[in-house]
């Protein structure tokens, strides 16, 4: 005899019947908020997460061996194809902040002081001391050491004093460079003078933007 199933009525609708799961209209807008807040939490902690200590920026060239002296190669820039007899003089340096730059500013740019532009000379950051060994090569013998020095225009600010010396001798010393000021040229005499330090000093209120530039220099 055959057996029957009854089925259960609900509502009108038989139990068995199968309804598709459409999906809500709600959860694709979540999602995307969730993704926004999610990114923006990220930008927030890497905005002020401490870094650390700060690297300067790398070397644009090395001073081959023949060149850097007792100069370490990560201390010293110099554009490409650069061939400076100052270079080669230079023994040693220091500075309070960045790197020495060979035909650039302290901050890798073309020299600016005032209004002019100079293509060659120093980009130094007070306070710093450069030293020149003016007998090195013994073919030359130097009288005349002339340029001109200026507060680079790429900082906000600066006031430094320039000099050179020879030993405790000043042979040149600016008056306080300013920033905007236009630059201070000298032409002094380096005759039977074995050294002299290029000298760039904060005036006393600090190193701060105090960009020096040595531009333009010539011995003769």
């Amino acid at each position: 005899m055959p057996v029957h199933f009854a089925e259960k009525q609900d509502s009108g609708l038989h139990s068995h019947q199968v309804f598709s799961a459409k999906p809500r209209s709600f959860v694709v807008p979540v999602v995307i908020v969730l993704g926004i807040i999610a990114v923006g939490t990220l930008l927030w902690l890497m905005k002020f997460k401490p870094m650390g200590k700060v690297s300067p920026p790398p070397a644009l060239t090395p001073v081959s061996s023949s060149t850097k002296n007792h100069i370490p190669l990560d201390t010293i820039r110099i554009r490409p194809n650069t061939s400076s007899e100052i270079l080669s003089l230079i023994t040693k340096h220091t500075q309070g902040w960045g790197y020495l730059n060979i035909n650039q500013s302290v901050d890798g740019h073309i020299f600016k002081i005032a209004d002019e532009t100079f293509e060659h000379g120093l980009g130094t950051h007070s306070n710093s001391r450069i030293t020149l060994l003016l007998n090195k090569n013994s073919n030359k013998k130097y009288k005349r050491f002339s340029g001109g020095v200026g507060a680079d225009m790429e900082a906000s600010a600066g006031s430094i004093i320039f000099k050179i010396m020879d030993g405790k001798n000043v042979l040149f010393q600016t008056p306080l460079m300013k920033r905007g000021m236009p630059q201070q040229k000298f032409n002094v005499s380096v005759e039977n003078i074995t050294t002299i330090d290029l000298v760039a000093e904060n005036a006393g209120d600090g190193m701060h933007s105090d960009h020096a530039d040595w531009v333009e220099l010539n011995l003769k």
